[in-house]
């Protein structure tokens, strides 16, 4: 359980470190870290609202329309701000030929979990209070910075794209029409925006790309969803086709997604 796990964390960390994630009182995000980071040539990272001028009400008017087409397609937004967390149980397989069972369950936005169990080995991550652990098992979690926790970051605001589409409505502008499917781009700061590729027919979010500024560089993660089912009035995408750099990294495929989940189905299986 996560209460014990986090315990395990703290009797294994030295004083130098940060602190650890607190336990499953904080009810920490677990959701999968389904792709890699690619990097790709030095492209521009805005976080720019539309702009005003000529048509600029309409436009206005326009994308708020989207935003809410979107929220609506999703259950609704007062279904949406009632969502506390979410679990996923599914398979994973990977580019190389690995594959495995993970667990997730989200909350919040700013935290972030997960445990994927593969055939040779385990892969736990956590993220909480803007910082970020991972490693095997509890005991052997490390933090990390850098592009690893940022990473971990964007991952949970693609999970939970609908709901940053809600939280951040000041910061999104409309991007123009790519193979026939609406863009949006939403604005994170320090150099982070997320882009969410929409089927106008349905409204749903097809494609979610979190882009990173590096300096040099940027960091991007891309995921394509499909399979999208109705769990308790929440839309929820069932399969996911992760790619870096262009090229396929992993696939998942959810069997069992919980809205608001209570009791043991709040904390991790147990690891180590």
């Amino acid at each position: 359980m996560i209460g014990r796990m986090h315990e395990k964390m703290e009797s294994s960390r030295g004083t130098q470190r940060p602190a650890r994630p607190r336990g499953a009182a904080r009810a920490t995000l677990l959701v999968l870290i389904a792709s890699a980071g690619s990097l790709v040539g030095p492209e521009p990272v805005s976080s720019q609202t539309s702009e005003a001028g000529p048509g600029g009400a309409a436009q206005d008017a326009e994308l708020a329309r989207v935003i809410d087409a979107v929220l609506d397609a999703y259950g609704g937004v007062e279904r949406l701000r009632g969502v506390e967390a979410i679990r996923q149980e599914g398979q994973i397989r990977t580019s190389s030929g690995g594959h495995g069972i993970v667990v997730r369950i989200s909350r919040g936005g700013t935290a972030l979990s997960s445990l994927v169990h593969y055939q040779d080995r385990v892969e736990l991550r956590i993220l909480e209070d803007g910082s970020g652990w991972r490693g095997s098992t509890p005991a052997t979690l490390e933090a990390v910075q850098g592009p690893l926790l940022v990473s971990m970051e964007m991952q949970a605001a693609r999970i939970l794209a609908p709901w940053f589409l809600d939280s951040h409505r000041n910061e999104v502008r409309r991007l123009p029409d790519e193979e026939d499917l609406l863009v949006l781009s939403i604005g994170l700061g320090e150099g982070r925006e997320l882009r969410l590729w929409i089927d106008p027919a349905v409204h749903h979010i097809v494609r979610s790309t979190s882009l990173m500024d590096m300096g040099p560089m940027t960091l991007t993660f891309t995921s394509r969803y499909d399979d999208f089912r109705l769990v308790d009035g929440v839309l929820i995408p069932h399969a996911e086709e992760n790619s870096a750099q262009g090229t396929p990294t992993s696939s998942v495929q959810l069997g069992r997604v919980l809205v608001n989940p209570t009791g043991d189905d709040l904390v991790l299986p147990a690891v180590g």
